[in-house]
């Protein structure tokens, strides 16, 4: 049984994560199907075990509701978490390369290193370069370290790029 208005939002986090959360933590829930949809909640349960390998469930109480909330729908739910530096770089989670590995340690307050393609104006060639991320925040990483004022990164199509390749800057991408 549960309230027309008392809707709960029940999902899984890896443990740095948890770790950074308690009770009265406020998170952001934004509905799947209406993603202008946002509303205010609260977590209200944390679990103490696995209930899968390194998953550790999470419970948020909606502070609101809207007429379009119904039981089971697929929604995001968003965390604010302050950054270990509040001044950097927002670049697109897309010029992240891919390498296929996750740094263990990583989490919401643990910079950690992660590769981009810089683009040289000079010779219009890509060139791979580690930069430092502190942080995601709108789906976007803040690089704080690695990248100058000015300089310009490849944002789309990085698995396709290698070292010294060149490309055409796209001047007023229309996407």
């Amino acid at each position: 049984m549960y309230e027309d208005d008392a809707f709960e939002v029940a999902f899984s986090v890896n443990f740095a994560t948890l770790d950074s959360l308690v009770v009265g933590t406020p998170a952001a829930v934004r509905l799947a199907d209406d993603p202008s949809i946002v509303l205010e909640a609260v977590v209200s349960e944390l679990g103490e075990r696995a209930d899968t390998v390194s998953s550790f469930p999470v419970i948020v109480g909606l502070r609101e509701t809207h007429p379009s909330i119904r039981a089971g729908m697929a929604v995001e739910v968003a965390f604010e978490f302050s950054l270990p530096a509040e001044k950097g770089f927002m670049i697109p989670m897309t010029a992240a390369i891919p390498t296929g590995e996750i740094d263990r340690n990583a989490g919401p307050r643990t910079p950690s290193q992660l590769t981009v393609y810089v683009f040289d104006p000079d010779t219009s060639t890509v060139a791979q370069r580690e930069v430092t991320m502190a942080g995601i925040r709108d789906n976007q990483l803040l690089v704080i370290d690695g990248l100058q004022p000015g300089e310009r990164i490849a944002s789309k199509g990085v698995t396709f790029l290698h070292d010294g390749m060149r490309v055409k800057l796209i001047e007023n991408p229309r996407y």
